[in-house]
C-alpha cells in the first residue's frame, strides 16, 4: 500500500521546516508541545507509538517510536515514556531539529536547484501544469516553490495537506523530547544529521523524483492520501503493532519508486549505523533515552532485534 509508505517519507521531511513554518494561508500558527519542558506522568494515558528496554552490564537504555507531527492532544506523553525519559541522562534522536542553521544549510544544497533554477526546466509540461494547479488547491504559491526540486514539492504538498487535517510539524513527538532535554540540560545525540538525510533523497534520478512526483499529485487528489494518513497517525496513537507490521510487509513487496526508496534507502540502509550508535551511547551511559521515527524499531531488521543480536538484553514494553 503505497500511500501509507508516501506517509511515513512526508513524516520524514516534515523534521526539517522551520517551527515557525506556515505553507498555508489557512494553515495553525506555530505550536510548542504542551509542557514540553516538563513531560510529567498522567493517568489514564494509553500507549502511544512503541517502547522498547535495551540492557547491557546495569547500564539502560529506552526507545521510543516517535512520529514526526503531531497534534495537541497527542500531550501529555504516556507515564511509561515520560518516566524513563525523565531519569535518563542523555537523548538521542535522529538529528537535532533544534540547529536551525544546519537544517537549513541542507535544505539549500539538496531540496533547491543550484544557481537559483526552477522544476519547469527539469519536469514535462503536463507534470508541471498539474503541480501548478495541485499548489493552488491548497494555497500554496508556485513562485514560492518554483525552486524545489520534484521530491521535494511532492513531499511539500503531502505536509501541507496533513497541516490542513490538524498536524503540525512543531507538535512532533522528537520536538518534544529535544525542548525538554534543553531545558533539562539533558545532553542531546544526533544519531544522523540533516545533510546525511535530505542527502538520500536527492540521490533519486530526475525521472524518478517526477514519477514521485506524480504519485503524491494522485493520492491527494483521489483523497486516499487523507484517509491512510489519518489511518496510520491513528495507529501511532494507539500503539497499534498490528499496524505497523502490515506498513513494514507492505514496504517490503511495494516495487514503486517511492516504495523501493523507502524501504531501501530510509530503513535497510539507515538502521544498522542507527543501531551501532545506539549501542556505543548506551555502553557510555547510565540511562539513556532514545526517540527516533516508531519504523525504524519494527521487524527484524528493525534497530531492537539488531541490538539484540549485539548481545544487548531487549524487552519489548509495549
Amino acid at each position: 500500500m503505497r500511500k501509507q509508505i508516501v506517509l511515513v517519507l512526508i513524516l520524514l521531511l516534515a523534521a526539517f521546516l522551520p517551527a515557525d513554518f506556515a505553507l498555508a494561508d489557512n494553515a495553525p500558527g506555530p505550536a510548542t508541545p504542551p509542557a514540553a519542558a516538563a513531560p510529567t506522568a498522567a493517568a489514564g494515558v494509553g500507549p502511544q507509538g512503541t517502547l522498547y528496554r535495551v540492557q547491557s552490564q546495569g547500564h539502560t537504555a529506552y526507545l521510543f517510536g516517535t512520529i514526526h507531527v503531531g497534534k495537541p492532544d497527542f500531550y501529555p506523553l504516556e507515564p511509561q515514556v515520560t518516566q524513563a525519559f525523565k531519569k535518563a541522562d542523555v537523548l538521542a534522536v535522529e538529528f537535532d531539529i533544534s540547529d536551525s542553521s544546519t537544517t537549513q544549510q541542507a535544505m539549500f544544497k539538496y531540496a533547491l536547484y543550484p544557481n537559483f533554477g526552477t522544476v519547469d526546466t527539469h519536469i514535462s509540461p503536463k507534470t508541471l501544469e498539474r503541480l501548478k494547479k495541485s499548489l493552488a488547491t491548497l494555497n500554496l504559491p508556485y513562485e514560492g516553490m518554483s525552486h524545489m526540486k520534484p521530491w521535494m514539492s511532492a513531499n511539500m504538498l503531502l505536509i501541507s495537506s496533513l497541516e490542513k487535517q490538524g498536524y503540525q510539524s512543531s507538535l512532533a513527538t522528537d520536538t518534544y523530547f529535544i525542548n525538554a532535554a534543553k531545558e533539562q540540560n539533558k545532553p542531546i545525540v544526533g544519531l544522523e544529521s540533516a545533510d546525511y538525510q535530505l542527502g538520500l533523497f536527492d540521490k533519486l534520478p530526475a525521472k524518478e523524483q517526477e514519477a514521485y512526483l506524480n504519485d503524491s499529485m494522485d493520492d491527494i487528489e483521489s483523497g486516499t492520501e487523507a484517509k491512510k494518513n489519518q489511518e496510520l497517525l491513528t495507529a501511532w496513537e494507539h500503539a497499534d503493532e498490528k499496524a505497523f507490521d502490515g506498513l513494514l510487509d507492505d514496504a517490503k513487496n511495494d516495487k514503486t519508486v517511492s516504495g523501493r526508496f523507502f524501504y531501501r534507502d530510509l530503513l535497510q540502509k539507515r538502521n544498522p549505523p542507527m543501531a551501532d550508535k545506539v549501542a556505543a551511547m548506551i555502553k557510555a551511559h547510565d540511562n539513556s533515552f532514545v526517540a527516533v521515527g516508531l519504523l525504524h524499531l519494527v521487524g527484524k531488521d528493525g534497530v531492537p532485534e539488531l541490538l539484540k543480536k549485539k548481545g544487548f538484553t531487549v524487552e519489548q514494553v509495549y
